[in-house]
């Protein structure tokens, strides 16, 4: 196969055409620089590029600057744009299901990162608070209960049958927390907060819209925007990534390619892959994507006004960084 070339512009010394080629994008890219100095402008001529290449991309728009791409249309360039809300039908509402467990082939590694932080995330949104040993318990009865499923290839397609599994839990799992979880009344109150997560207004992050599909998304010539500030809390928009991102980690591991075939991107992702010892539940299923995606022929990009604000260990696996203006 010809590598596509992306041409991203003029290079100011020689007047020639400055491209990237696809395997370039393979090894990631990162765009650097405070407000307004043009690194989110650059990201969607990156996109636009893509998609006249073929390759489809999924943007993560935590402030609405991507989903503009909708609209920048011309006779000549009419990219197909779909612009996601969850819980929201301002665009096409998107819901997810974060039951679904990791295929069999990934690494014992790998499946502990992404079924700890569900078990968390989970149970933060059930109102626990991790730091007390209720919530601790919790996270860790549910991190069991999924560890076990994915061992015996069960499936927990929704959270009434969870909520059934977490009051009667297969026996060896009872064994393992009969020493923080004293009595059967702790898995009941459990098991009613989670149905809880089938009424109301969260029930909108799980049921309404459009499931979201990895392969109906990374259709050629598509470029899909999830837009999050249609969700009201951090922990959700976290949520929501972390979901989302271990769908993609699921894709790809099912469908390889030596070739890029995706572009997967966030823009301001200093929130979800922060420095220091702070870690939300995104921190660990966005490094293994950052390490791994190039094996399977997705390329990601990500943007930040802020580079002091990203975990360094993020920086060493983007082979392109595109600069501009800093003040920090």
């Amino acid at each position: 196969k010809s590598m596509a070339k992306f041409e991203l512009g003029v290079k100011r010394s020689t007047k020639e055409k400055f491209t990237l080629l696809d395997k370039t994008l393979k090894k990631h890219l990162i765009a650097l620089g405070s407000s307004g100095s043009g690194k989110t402008v650059f990201c969607k001529a990156l996109i636009e590029e893509a998609f006249l290449c073929g390759i489809p991309s999924i943007l993560i728009d935590p402030q609405g600057d991507l989903a503009s791409l909708g609209i920048s249309a011309t006779e000549k360039f009419k990219p197909k744009v779909v612009v996601y809300t969850p819980t929201s039908s301002k665009g096409i509402p998107i819901c997810l299901n974060p039951l679904k467990l990791p295929p069999r082939k990934v690494e014992y590694e790998d499946l502990v990162s992404i079924l700890h932080p569900l078990a968390d995330s989970l149970v933060k949104l059930l109102g626990y608070n991790l730091k007390h040993d209720t919530g601790k318990a919790a996270s860790t009865l549910l991190f069991l209960i999924f560890m076990d499923s994915w061992k015996k290839g069960k499936k927990i397609e929704t959270f009434d049958r969870l909520a059934e599994v977490v009051e009667n839990p297969p026996a060896i799992v009872k064994n393992q927390i009969k020493d923080f979880i004293k009595n059967d009344k702790e898995l009941k109150v459990l098991s009613k907060k989670i149905k809880f997560l089938t009424i109301g207004a969260r029930d909108l992050l799980f049921q309404f819209g459009v499931p979201v599909n990895i392969d109906l998304m990374l259709k050629k010539n598509q470029i899909n925007v999830i837009y999050l500030n249609t969700l009201e809390s951090q922990d959700d928009k976290h949520f929501f990534l972390f979901s989302l991102a271990t769908e993609l980690y699921n894709w790809m591991l099912s469908n390889p390619s030596p070739n890029l075939q995706a572009l997967f991107m966030i823009d301001e992702i200093a929130e979800y892959i922060p420095a220091g010892s702070r870690k939300p539940i995104t921190k660990d299923i966005l490094k293994i994507i950052f390490k791994q995606a190039r094996k399977y022929g997705v390329g990601c990009v990500i943007s930040t006004q802020n580079p002091g604000d990203i975990d360094y260990k993020a920086f060493a696996q983007f082979g392109t960084w595109t600069i501009g203006r800093l003040t920090t």
